[in-house]
């Protein structure tokens, strides 16, 4: 599945999917959840295909919202940077959410998504030519890179974070986080004893209460975590 038409941005949707049963509007559902990496969090009912909601989990600047009939982005104009100065988009092209594994817990009906929180100047590279051995995708990554003055690049850095989110699908919210010094994305594990377990880049694999994200253990893995526990 495909949620970004015309992708500029590398928001691909190869991300976990979920299959789920669950109340929505006010009816029993069998649905589909996806968190891809364009920022927003995809509800469907995975019988028909309709789309159910769409909501954002992380900062998200390149489209308003879903339009929910169609299933497109209500795209922001100016995040598209083809022959201009550059545009400064969020999700970053790592996306809000990528590869690494979430969760659904059928005891909380909460989803355990480990989140990134970053941003990118997205550019064209000038007079770009494709190599026969690279990365190309044609962007200036130069431009991107964090400017030399102190305050700016602490600005920066700072709002540069993840977190490991516990998302209500059917209210389309957050009901508990824990936030992480670093960006880097690690998956998440839960378990019938209401127990989620998460690793870090810094090197714990570590337990909350799946219900209100009560921290119970942590473990020295003697190297950072990004798989699934």
């Amino acid at each position: 599945m495909q949620e970004t038409p015309g992708d500029a941005w590398d928001f691909d949707s190869a991300e976990s999917l979920i299959l789920a049963d669950l109340q929505s509007m006010g009816s029993p559902r069998k649905v589909l959840l996806h968190a891809p990496k364009n920022g927003f969090f995809y509800v469907l009912d995975r019988t028909t295909g309709e789309l159910l909601s769409a909501k954002p989990y992380t900062a998200v600047s390149w489209a308003t919202g879903i339009d929910l009939k169609s299933g497109r982005p209500i795209e922001n104009p100016q995040a598209r940077y083809a022959g201009g100065k550059g545009a400064p988009v969020a999700p970053d092209p790592s996306g809000g959410h990528t590869w690494h594994s979430m969760s659904f817990s059928p005891l909380t009906k909460l989803v355990y998504v480990p989140v990134q929180d970053a941003g990118f100047l997205y550019k064209s590279e000038e007079h770009f030519r494709p190599k026969a051995i690279g990365f190309n995708v044609g962007i200036d990554f130069a431009a991107a890179g964090l400017p030399q003055q102190p305050e700016v690049k602490r600005a920066i850095l700072s709002a540069t974070k993840g977190h490991l989110s516990a998302w209500d699908p059917v209210q389309q919210k957050e009901i508990w986080r824990v936030d992480r010094p670093t960006v880097r994305q690690r998956g998440t594990l839960c378990t019938a004893g209401n127990i989620v377990f998460e690793g870090t880049a810094q090197g714990n694999l570590e337990a909350y209460r799946a219900d209100n994200g009560q921290k119970l253990w942590s473990a020295d893995a003697q190297s950072g975590v990004v798989a699934a526990p």
